[in-house]
């Protein structure tokens, strides 16, 4: 019984880290496009 609930408490561990990878992961998607649309302006406006 114990060992049943230590094994439910690690996959509920593993599901939140994974929950927060995913998070993580967006956060940084939605960063590097902000950087690379914010270089090619810039470049865009340099080149005027």
């Amino acid at each position: 019984m114990l060992l049943l609930r230590h094994c439910e408490r690690l996959s509920q561990v593993e599901a939140h880290e994974k929950a927060v990878q995913a998070v993580w992961r967006e956060q940084l998607d939605r960063l590097f496009w902000n950087m690379c649309i914010g270089i090619s302006v810039a470049l865009m406006l340099a080149m005027k």
